[in-house]
């Protein structure tokens, strides 16, 4: 059934926020926020549809909220206000797949093709991301997860069963470390 306030029930991201506030990046009707038991739903994140849904989130240690779009667009929310970036050249590399911020202050932004860093400490006054480095392939990237420990993890499939294959015993791998505490 439906959700109450919910403008659609095909719900492809979640993320909760220090705030509380549950981001619900649904298929075709944006995004919406769950805070203290009310929907609502932000004008400019009311935009959907395959390429333009929210595909992943993720909150810096300044408190600002990173969005990667489907089609490699990405958002930072401070304080309530709204800035949107194309993905640097370079960056495109596909869709959008994994935006992460790590423990360090390293905010990592991962493409089907393309990973990049986005410097999380510059001012944001250019319409273009900081960036530190250049963009770099990855073969094709399936998910980036932050290490509680420090760093991050990084699934991709060249295609064959065997990284296939790969992908699934390093997420085994990442649950058992998780389970043991190591």
């Amino acid at each position: 059934g439906n959700t109450p306030g919910l403008p659609e029930n095909r719900v492809m991201c979640l993320f909760e926020d220090s705030q509380r506030r549950l981001w619900i990046g649904t298929e075709n009707a944006g995004v919406v926020f769950l805070h203290e038991g009310k929907i609502t739903v932000p004008e400019p994140l009311r935009v959907g549809g395959k390429e333009r849904r929210l595909q992943s989130a993720c909150e810096d240690q300044s408190g600002a909220v990173w969005l990667l779009k489907a089609n490699g667009d990405i958002w930072r929310v401070v304080g309530g206000a709204l800035q949107s970036f194309p993905a640097p050249p370079g960056g495109r590399g596909g869709p959008g797949q994994s935006i992460i911020c790590e423990t360090d202050g390293a905010v990592r932004v991962g493409m089907l093709q393309r990973q990049f860093e986005i410097d999380a400490r510059a001012t944001f006054q250019s319409p273009e991301l900081p960036l530190v480095g250049e963009p770099r392939p990855t073969g094709r990237l399936l998910s980036l997860t932050v290490s509680p420990r420090g760093g991050y993890w990084r699934t991709s499939n060249q295609g064959t069963p065997r990284c296939a294959l790969m992908t699934e015993i390093l997420l085994k791998l990442l649950a058992w470390l998780r389970s043991s505490g190591v």
